[in-house]
């Protein structure tokens, strides 16, 4: 049985598969956290529009639509094992 991967490196692999940028790929990591749009905002000194710009982009080329299909398409693919 292999261990699950982390899901902050299973997002970060799955950045670099998608061609997220570096900053979709830093906002994506705080998503897989639980921190809200004007939490990111803050700690990345960005307006919240500008963050939820950023949620967005990385959704449309990770093929999900919003959070919730975000971290539930992470969550799945964390959960898969290797035969």
């Amino acid at each position: 049985m292999i261990a699950p991967v982390g899901l902050p490196h299973l997002a970060t692999v799955l950045a670099e598969l998608h061609g997220l940028s570096p900053r979709e790929r830093e906002v994506i990591g705080w998503v897989v956290r639980g921190e809200s749009s004007r939490e990111m905002a803050a700690r990345l000194n960005l307006s919240v529009h500008t963050v939820q710009d950023h949620v967005n982009h990385a959704c449309q080329k990770l093929g999900v639509r919003g959070r919730k299909q975000l971290l539930a398409y992470l969550f799945g693919t964390c959960q898969a094992r290797v035969p």
